[in-house]
């Protein structure tokens, strides 16, 4: 439900009823007074504002999950995508949302890191109403797996596993997914299908042509700031 639906006197005053999902809300405060209402949003959705859009706010428009939580909304988290710059990588999307939650309530301890990945897991699964089938390891359920290989330099000591994994893992540290029990992915290489490196190749190709097409491609090129002497 768009955040200008949501922020109708008349909205508010209704509240939205059961069963109702909020996808980005801008912003989300409003959210928070409807018990039943389900959020989803991308995590790093405030990345793309300049600094001078954020200045002419009272603070960033970071989403309150952790009030939202504690109000007991199910939230979510989503990806964006490279169209805006954002990348499709959930771990990435869980660990800046920790951090944003931290900045946000100045309360290092106030989004776990148990709760973020219940966030990118078992609680998208009930914004789409299939937690009865996805969203957590239990038997009856289809066997979703992501295996992640945190043998890292970059990483160190695992002395926490969920937080260590939470502030320094990649989704490209995945050694391994299955999807409903059959291996998907393992070292690189997906099982079925095309090569990445082939589907990479030929969209990078198409989206150059289509960059020409409209006369964007500039747009492609690097832009560096000239000196005096070289402008």
């Amino acid at each position: 439900m768009p955040s200008s639906i949501m922020n109708r006197p008349s909205m508010r005053q209704r509240g939205s009823g059961s069963g109702s999902t909020c996808i980005r809300t801008r912003p989300c405060n409003d959210a928070v007074g409807f018990p039943m209402v389900a959020t989803a949003r991308c995590g790093d959705a405030n990345r793309g504002e300049s600094a001078r859009e954020l200045r002419k706010k009272k603070r960033a428009r970071k989403a309150p999950f952790a009030k939202a939580q504690a109000a007991g909304i199910n939230t979510a988290l989503g990806t964006d995508g490279p169209m805006v710059d954002y990348p499709v990588d959930m771990v990435e999307q869980m660990k800046i949302c920790t951090l944003m939650q931290h900045v946000r309530h100045i309360d290092p301890t106030c989004m776990p890191v148990e709760r973020t990945i219940e966030m990118a897991t078992i609680n998208g699964a009930r914004v789409l109403g299939l937690e009865h089938e996805i969203g957590s390891l239990e038997p009856g359920k289809r066997a979703d797996i992501a295996v992640f290989d945190m043998h890292k330099p970059r990483i160190g000591v695992l002395n926490r596993p969920l937080s260590t994994f939470i502030s320094a893992g990649k989704g490209s540290d995945a050694k391994a997914v299955s999807v409903n029990g059959a291996v998907a992915y393992r070292d690189g290489g997906f099982a079925k299908g095309p090569s990445f490196d082939d589907v990479l190749g030929e969209a990078t190709q198409r989206a150059r042509q289509i960059a020409q097409a409209a006369g964007h491609a500039s747009r492609f090129e690097p832009h560096w700031r000239q000196d005096s002497a070289g402008s």
